[in-house]
């Protein structure tokens, strides 16, 4: 898995100014273990500091670096939209049909049926 940083070479300082941030990386390393940090410098501000990186996380087959699952991850995205869509789409159906029979029973509950030859009264 390759994960990319886009870091942007300025910030917002308190909501108005735009400033410049400079950014390294450096290696620590422990007696176990190493490991890379981050290091952003930014310049002083008074109330906030806002900044908005891009990060982004490739997939990668194990078998060869070279090789990524872009193409099922494109799926993945076209996938789940198209599986909401459907389960809305079920949803409104269920809820109209339940709507409809409700309405009919609730119309045909109070019908009365007059006939005219035996001048008899039928309710519905």
């Amino acid at each position: 898995m390759t994960t990319t940083l886009n870091l942007i070479h300025y910030g917002i300082a308190d909501n108005q100014f735009n400033v410049p941030v400079q950014f390294f990386l450096s290696n620590t390393s422990g007696s176990s273990n190493s490991s890379v940090d981050l290091v952003l410098e930014l310049l002083n501000f008074t109330t906030s500091f806002t900044y908005d990186p891009d990060i982004s996380v490739t997939l990668a087959s194990p078998e060869s670096s070279n090789a990524d699952l872009l193409p099922l991850l494109a799926l993945t995205a076209l996938v789940i939209p198209l599986v909401f869509i459907v389960l809305a789409v079920l949803g409104v159906t269920f809820v109209a049909a339940k709507w409809c029979v409700r309405r009919h029973r609730v119309h045909s509950a109070g019908v009365v049926a007059f006939n005219m030859r035996t001048g008899l009264e039928k309710t519905m």
